[in-house]
């Protein structure tokens, strides 16, 4: 197996459960998770994130995922829903 990809979409139940999850999110994970190879994290609405996240292998994804889902728990902002799809990365480019 080759790269891996995780996508999340999550929408929280108020945009200030957004700002203080952004914020721990952005200070806490990079150190959680150094198996990440590449984050980018676009504001798809006033209450709602959309995750891109990139891997080395699905070994690394599964154990920075495991430690996401740990993490997650450990926090008191409340997601509205959330949706992640993962699979293989068979293409990519830059311009």
């Amino acid at each position: 197996m080759g790269r891996r990809f995780r996508n999340a979409m999550v929408n929280f139940k108020s945009e200030e459960d957004l700002e203080v999850y952004l914020k721990k999110f952005t200070e806490e994970i990079p150190k959680l998770m150094p198996e990440i190879k590449q984050m980018t994290i676009c504001r798809a609405s006033k209450d709602s994130l959309l995750h891109f996240v990139t891997y080395e292998s699905e070994e690394e994804q599964n154990l920075a995922t495991e430690r996401f889902i740990k993490w997650r728990e450990s926090i008191t902002e409340e997601f509205q829903d959330a949706m992640a799809l993962e699979g293989d990365i068979i293409a990519e480019w830059e311009n």
